[in-house]
């Protein structure tokens, strides 16, 4: 697997890379925004990603808004007064990307038209994120892939054979740093839907590290994904699941979002190697956790060792259990006292 770094994290090594996906949870208040970077740091997260976009380059004024759009939305109003409602300003990214950079916390937002590559590309961003929605959209990928940065490509709402197009425009435009994102684009999806197996076989087949953007409101799925093999995990992050907005509702808030992370990284010390190796505290347990042949009761020198005047019982001192059939053939060579362990030196 092609490994390589956004930042100074390694993607396809041994820990999940994780993003907090604040995407549009900020309201278009930059306040709100710059506190989700803190508290995306504290929760644990490697990086927080938000939205890249004008509202006139995403969809024209009359398309109606739905709950496919981004989220839970109500369909309250037009798609377009949506989106017009949550862009961030091209000072509002500078800001963002300041604070993340003094809080040690990678800096990522998802592009969705060609001027905003530009812009992140001058901002500094270490990767360029392509959303479900533009896997089709081959000038945007062509564009982000000429820049050269690590390409992270959902592929949601795609087919196999959208996904093998996308990462041939990436690779045929020059990018060697790029990584899928296993995703179903509902919000949220079923349980059943979700497919997190095909992780591996996304990974078999295109040989580039693999993860999971996950839209479901819990963080069990993260940890599912991690234990097949997911290299990356972009969860919803929220400051207050309760705020008005079209995705905190199935967003993880601060505490559930440092818990997600908790065990994420336990699920990750968990899985170890492919071949298990004994550890140096399993070997001690080995002492008092298996048995060895005892005198039942005092053996006689010259007294045949049998079944009747041993035992097999812990600790491991003793003959093996699993060479007691030899011993039995075997006479004392000497008076073994009661629950005593019988050695070989022991017998003739």
């Amino acid at each position: 697997m092609n490994k390589f770094k956004i930042g100074n994290k390694i993607i396809g090594g041994k820990k999940a890379f994780i993003i907090a996906e604040a995407g549009v949870n900020h309201n278009s208040n930059i306040d709100i925004a710059l506190e989700m970077v803190k508290t995306a740091k504290k929760c644990g997260a490697d990086a927080i990603k938000f939205q890249s976009f004008r509202a006139e380059h995403m969809c024209v004024k009359t398309l109606k808004e739905t709950k496919s759009v981004e989220g839970v939305t109500g369909g309250t109003k037009s798609s377009f007064d949506m989106y017009k409602a949550l862009e961030l300003s091209l000072n509002d990214h500078k800001k963002l990307k300041k604070e993340a950079d003094e809080q040690g916390i990678l800096f990522l937002s998802s592009v969705f038209d060609e001027p905003m590559i530009k812009h992140l590309v001058k901002l500094g961003v270490p990767a360029i994120k392509i959303s479900s929605g533009d896997i089709t959209h081959k000038p945007l990928i062509e564009k982000a892939a000429l820049t050269k940065l690590p390409i992270i490509l959902s592929t949601g709402m795609a087919t196999f054979d959208e996904i093998e197009k996308a990462v041939f425009w990436c690779k045929n435009k020059g990018c060697i740093k790029l990584a899928l994102l296993h995703c179903i684009a509902v919000y949220p999806p079923k349980y059943k839907d979700m497919h997190i197996r095909f992780i591996k076989h996304l990974k078999k087949h295109f040989n580039v590290p693999v993860g999971l953007s996950d839209h479901s409101p819990v963080a069990d799925t993260a940890l599912a994904a991690v234990a097949l093999g997911a290299n990356i995990i972009e969860k919803h992050f929220t400051l207050n699941k309760k705020m008005d907005g079209p995705d905190h509702a199935l967003s993880l808030d601060p505490t559930e979002f440092t818990e997600m992370v908790k065990k994420i990284r336990i699920v990750e010390k968990s899985l170890g190697s492919k071949m298990k190796k004994l550890g140096k505290d399993e070997i001690e347990c080995r002492k008092t956790g298996r048995r060895g042949l005892k005198a039942k009761k005092r053996i006689l020198k010259g007294e045949k060792i049998s079944k009747q005047n041993t035992i097999l019982i812990k600790p491991v001192t003793g003959i093996s259990p699993e060479e007691t059939a030899t011993a039995y053939k075997k006479i004392a060579c000497h008076t073994i006292p009661e629950g005593s362990a019988i050695q070989w030196k022991d017998l003739r």
